[in-house]
């Protein structure tokens, strides 16, 4: 495998399929109103699909059962408490393919334009894949921001973009923070990184 040709490929097959997604969830969810838009991986970028939340189906969740402050927070913040999760997967099962195969290039040392060292330890591997990933990511959640896809009766004013995790490890918690750093507003990103903190520490009794 081409490692450049893969990231471009990536950059282009994902915004084509979160484009896909958001024309369709714009429609499903004509009568909500969205608020997060996020890309939604499994741990270490095994699959890549989308996972949404909207004022309406927040307010169902936190009149579910009773909420303290933290969990109504959490509730905002956390995919795995949203209603729309991994939404359209099957728009992304060219994307996941690559995917697959960038991994079995990347413990197998075959990429054609890189070489690793001999020495390289699994961190640095991780680290790796996590700068190829973020910066595809922001790359097309910019790219769908600069366009207007998150503009109409749908949307917010103020939008949450980033990358959210089905169980994020740590360094994927760090890279959900860097994401948000580059394309969240001030308000956001700063519940992001509070968000981030609940998943090193632990909740608190309150917020």
């Amino acid at each position: 495998m081409n490692l450049e040709s893969f990231k471009k490929s990536l950059n282009t097959s994902l915004a084509d399929a979160c484009k896909q997604c958001l024309s369709l969830l714009k429609t499903e969810l004509a009568d909500e109103t969205i608020y997060a838009f996020s890309i939604y991986a499994s741990s270490g970028f095994v699959t890549l699909g989308v996972a949404v939340s909207t004022q309406e189906s927040l307010h169902k969740r936190n009149l579910l059962t009773p909420a303290n402050e933290v969990e109504k927070f959490v509730h905002m913040m956390d995919a795995s408490e949203w209603k729309y999760v991994n939404c359209h997967h099957e728009l992304f099962d060219s994307v996941n393919q690559s995917i697959d195969d960038y991994y079995d290039c990347l413990f197998d040392g075959e990429f054609e334009d890189h070489d690793f060292p001999e020495n390289v330890t699994t961190a640095e591997l991780t680290k790796f894949t996590n700068d190829i990933f973020t910066e595809a990511l922001v790359n097309v959640l910019r790219e769908m921001k600069r366009n207007n896809c998150f503009v109409g009766s749908n949307f917010v004013s103020d939008l949450l973009l980033g990358l959210q995790f089905g169980g994020p490890s740590a360094s994927g918690i760090d890279v959900m923070e860097a994401v948000s750093a580059q394309l969240n507003s001030r308000m956001w990103h700063e519940k992001v990184v509070q968000n981030c903190s609940f998943y090193r520490t632990g909740l608190p009794n309150q917020i």
